[in-house]
């Protein structure tokens, strides 16, 4: 499926590539497995986003922030287990944000700088811990950035 402002992260040797933008913000998920040659769709996201976040955490993924196409910003974040096929809610971020950076290090997610709803650049920081479900702020960057690439650890 053609998108851009999408959000790719790499489990268990395949690469999932979630919503994004097509003229609509997509909730749509697909998987290509390297060994097999080829693509297949996954369970959708519960909500389309672009210019959000994914990492890989502890056999999961986890799809953080973004925007909803029409400059509304989120802090909702969604798991997906692959063993169920499923992606649920978790605790959202402390701070909406979109155009982020997103860090897998040390078992937790790092969402780092990003715009929120006014549209500034965020020096901001924080970090999801999954076995807590919880956010915590982390040492903000230097300087305000936004539309940062991703992170690989």
């Amino acid at each position: 499926e053609a998108r851009f402002g999408h959000a790719c992260a790499v489990l268990d040797g395949k690469i999932y590539v979630a919503g994004g933008y097509d003229g609509n913000c997509l909730s749509t998920v697909e998987c290509y497995d390297p060994a097999r040659d080829e693509w297949q769709a996954v369970a959708p996201l519960h909500t389309g986003r672009d210019e959000h976040g994914m990492v890989a955490l502890g056999g999961k993924l986890y799809v953080a922030g973004g925007s909803d196409g029409a400059d509304t910003v989120t802090g909702s974040v969604e798991c997906f287990d692959p063993a169920r096929g499923t992606w649920e809610a978790v605790a959202p971020m402390r701070t909406a944000r979109s155009a982020f950076a997103a860090a897998a290090i040390g078992g937790k997610m790092h969402a780092i700088g990003g715009t929120g709803d006014d549209h500034d650049p965020l020096a901001s920081v924080e970090c999801y811990d999954p076995a807590r479900d919880e956010w915590s702020e982390a040492a903000p960057l230097p300087e305000a950035r936004y539309c940062v690439p991703g992170v690989a650890a």
